[in-house]
């Protein structure tokens, strides 16, 4: 295995730090908009792309059912995030139909970093609230 090390943001240099190197798949975790999907298509073709469960129309609906499946729409007017989303998926789509761009749409209920810890009982505007109350019964 080789790490290629580059900014993502700079496609030149992106183009330049892979050369010649074939992928079996691409994952790409960071890709929000169709902006940033376009330049992976030219960078990575044969890759694969993931995208967001926000993009589904279950996730803001009033009422949830408990399945999410290939079927649920893909509508959210509330989160300009997940019309992006929608937006490259629908991109990856066409690359896929038109050209035959090898697709991979991931849409992971749950994502974390270094402000949202994975625990189904927290909150978006106070992402460490269970750590909190348990480091709080420890006092």
């Amino acid at each position: 295995m080789r790490t290629v090390v580059a900014d993502i943001g700079e496609e030149a240099a992106v183009a330049n730090a892979l050369d010649d190197r074939h992928f079996d798949a691409v994952v790409d975790w960071i890709a929000f908009t169709p902006d940033q999907i376009e330049r992976d298509i030219r960078l990575f073709r044969g890759g694969r792309i993931s995208s967001s469960l926000s993009a589904l129309r279950a996730r803001i609906s009033g009422r949830r059912p408990h399945l999410i499946t290939e079927s649920t729409p893909l509508v959210n007017p509330y989160w300009q995030y997940s019309r992006d989303k929608i937006a490259c998926e629908d991109r990856l789509i066409c690359a896929y139909r038109d050209e035959g761009f090898p697709i991979t749409i991931v849409r992971p209920s749950l994502t974390y970093g270094d402000t949202q810890i994975v625990l189904a009982v927290n909150s978006w505007q106070k992402s460490f609230t269970a750590i909190d109350a348990c480091a709080g019964a420890r006092r």
